[in-house]
Formats: C-alpha cells, structure tokens, sequence
C-alpha cells in the first residue's frame, strides 16, 4: 500500500516531511523499480492527467497499469528514459530510476 504524501505536508521544507511507516533506504548506484497512481478518476469529476517528474533524475518507464496495481495496460517496448511522464486518472506508471551520487 501507498503512503499519499501532500506536496505540503513538510509546511515549505522536504526534511520536514514525515517518512511513511514504510519506508526504504538505498544506496547510491541502486535501480529502483517504482510505481506512482493518480487515484483520480470516477469519483471526481475534475479528474485529470498528472505530469510526473523526479527532481534531478530521469526515469526510465516500463509499464502502465491500473491504479490499484492490479491489471497491466501496457508494457514500454523500448529502454528510453525520460523526464517527465503523464499519468491518466485511475492509472499508474512503473518506472525504474538509478540513484547516483
């Protein structure tokens, strides 16, 4: 499960921001495999697609699914990394980031 954080929630400061009950540490040189959600959608009627992008690194997206995880839309064919990603409501993008130093 996912812990929603509010790009407020650190009141104007990231190293203010709680750090979920979950989570991970990595080291520097690791690929992460993540996934994000816009769980907008059907109950909200200003539902909208969401840019995605990682502050100071690219990702490299490998597959669309539902929001929930649960079904598979879509697999990327192709090693590409980008910046920035559109994510539909009730959908999420797995996507995998290196950590460098």
């Amino acid at each position: 499960a996912a812990t929603p954080l509010d790009g407020n929630s650190g009141f104007g400061s990231w190293d203010n921001v709680p750090h979920p009950p979950t989570a991970v540490w990595a080291r520097a040189g690791t690929v992460l495999q993540l996934a994000i959600a816009n769980e907008t959608g059907g109950e909200f009627q200003n539902s909208a697609a969401h840019p995605y992008h990682l502050h100071g690194f690219s990702m490299q997206p490998v597959a669309i699914y539902t929001a929930n995880l649960q079904t598979n839309l879509f697999n990327y064919p192709y090693n590409e990394f980008v910046d920035t990603m559109d994510i539909l409501p009730g959908q999420a993008l797995v996507f995998r980031v290196k950590l460098e130093d």
